[in-house]
Formats: structure tokens, sequence, C-alpha cells
């Protein structure tokens, strides 16, 4: 039973030596770890070809940006039976493959994600991602869809999934989420309640770009699984729906309100619910009324400014 380990990293040469070594590490041995590099430009490289050991193979592209297509150049150049995913900024238990290798000898098994340990910026533990105290294998479709369980890179799962279902979708940023949901929409998961990850907070962040796009992706998601009969009509509607709000309020809070206004009104000329049709006017006229807020100088007389006294 050999995993293959997909490593996507940028620039992250301060940490990853952590979280290969934390692979080294692993009991279980018969495994190779591929790292795929976005075109880091500091020292990354060399932190990884320092490392000797031939179960690393390491690959480094010119910059992408596209997460989903760097996932599934490492699944292109894997060898496993199965794929872990691991981020090049968290660290695994060193039980980790054990535990999962033993979940995988249930053939009716093809998709595993389990709990992990999370820390602050200052090393402060914060508690786990899951609250699920005990593991269960069910359906968690509507789970993820209520972001219940969340599309968090530690998961593993057969390659033989991939015979009936598609890779990362390459026209999303990530496609990790939809990757997720589809998985979902046609197998059980198996969750383990064990901790076998740790995951830091980094200050680096996320960009606003990612953030907006993964929520125009989610209604994409949405899209898939509405015409592949996965939910229901009014299930989808309220899921659209509701995303949909989050995308404009997301403009509004980035004072983005060409973006907001253009997105409501698109919403307007496709949408012929009058609750909804209600909504997004209240949107679209709160919009204006920010936008005019920002753009006159009539509240500058109101200011308190020294020089003006």
């Amino acid at each position: 039973m050999k995993f293959s380990i997909i490593t996507i990293t940028y620039n992250r040469g301060h940490i990853i030596g952590k979280t290969i070594q934390s692979v080294i590490d692993q009991t279980y041995k018969n495994y190779e770890h591929i790292i795929i590099d976005d075109g880091s430009t500091d020292n990354t490289q060399d932190v990884i070809t320092k490392i000797n050991n031939d179960k690393i193979k390491y690959f480094k592209y010119e910059k992408h940006t596209h997460r989903s297509f760097l996932r599934n150049e490492g699944i292109k150049r894997s060898s496993g039976e199965f794929i872990c995913v691991l981020d090049s900024d968290d660290i695994w238990d060193k039980e980790k493959l054990s535990v999962i290798s033993k979940i995988f000898k249930n053939t009716n098994v093809h998709f595993v994600i389990h709990n992990v340990q999370l820390y602050n910026v200052n090393g402060t533990n914060t508690g786990t991602i899951y609250l699920y105290k005990d593991d269960f294998f069910k359906n968690i479709l509507k789970l993820i869809l209520d972001n219940e369980i969340l599309p968090f890179a530690f998961y593993s799962f057969r390659r033989s999934l991939l015979e009936n279902n598609d890779i990362y979708d390459e026209n999303m940023i990530d496609g990790q989420h939809d990757f997720f949901l589809r998985i979902a929409s046609n197998h059980p998961f198996f969750y383990s309640s064990k901790i076998l990850a740790y995951r830091k907070a980094y200050e680096d962040g996320v960009s606003n770009n990612f953030r907006v796009s993964a929520l125009i992706n989610f209604n994409t998601s949405l899209e898939k699984l509405y015409s592949n009969e996965k939910i229901a009509p009014t299930y989808y509607r309220l899921l659209n729906n509701r995303n949909d709000i989050k995308i404009i309020r997301f403009y509004l809070n980035q004072n983005e309100f060409e973006n907001s206004l253009n997105y409501v009104n698109a919403l307007l000329k496709r949408n012929s619910n009058s609750i909804m049709c209600l909504k997004y006017l209240i949107l679209k006229l709160r919009i204006k009324f920010l936008n005019y807020i920002k753009n006159n100088t009539f509240h500058k007389l109101f200011s308190l400014n020294p020089k003006n006294e």
C-alpha cells in the first residue's frame, strides 16, 4: 500500500523543512513525497534539495497561481495507490500514514479526513477543526455544503476514485472545495477523530482575489451538483442566493462599489424570486448610498480637523 503525498509550495523556505521532516518521521514508510514549487523566489529550492532523502521528488514550475493545476501535476507525477494532500505550512503526526493505511484496508472506504490541532500565530493552542468525538463513515455532502466539514488539505483518497471522477477543476484557483463536493456527491467519507496533523496560522494570509474567487467558484460547484441532480432545486436556490449575498457583502467590505453594483444588477436580471429581488434592491440602494458618502465632500464639513479651527 503506497501513498503519494502532494505538496504545493511558494516561498515557504522558512517553514517547509519542518513539513517535510514530519513526513520523513512517519512510522509508515511506503510513500513518496512529491513537491510542486509554484515558482518560489526565496530559498525554498535550497532547503528541499539539501534534504538527503530519495523519497522526495521536487519539481519547480514557472509561477502559475492556480493550485488546482499544480495539484493535478502532482497527481500526474505520482505512482502511489493512495493520494494524500499536505500543505507546505502544515505538520503531520508521525502516526498519520499508519492510521489511515489501516482505515483503507476497508475496501469500501475511498476518501478519508481527520481531525487537526490548530494554533494561532503566537503558537497558542486554539482547539481543533472539528468537534466530532467519534469516527464515522457516511455521506457528508450536506455537511460540506453547510460548512460543517471544511475543505482543508488534510485528506487522502484512493487513486481509483479518479477513474470515475474528474481531478481538480483547473478553471478555479484552488478547486479543492469543488473536489470535495463532487466526491462527496458520489461517495461516503470516513472521518477519523484522531488528531493526525497540526496547523499554525501565519501572517502572510490569503489574498482578497482568492477569497472572492472561492465564493464565485462555489456557485459553479453548486451548478454542477444541481445539473447532475445531486441536490434538490429548492436547496440549490437557497445555497445559491445565500452565496450571492456573501459575494456582494465581500465587495462592500472592500469598498468595491462598482463590482458590487455590477453583481447586483446581474442578479436582478436573472432572478424571478420577488423576495430575493427585494433584498438585492435594498443592497443596491445601500451600495449607492455608501458610494455617495465616500465620494462627496459634505461629510468633511463635520469632521474634527484642527487646521480648520
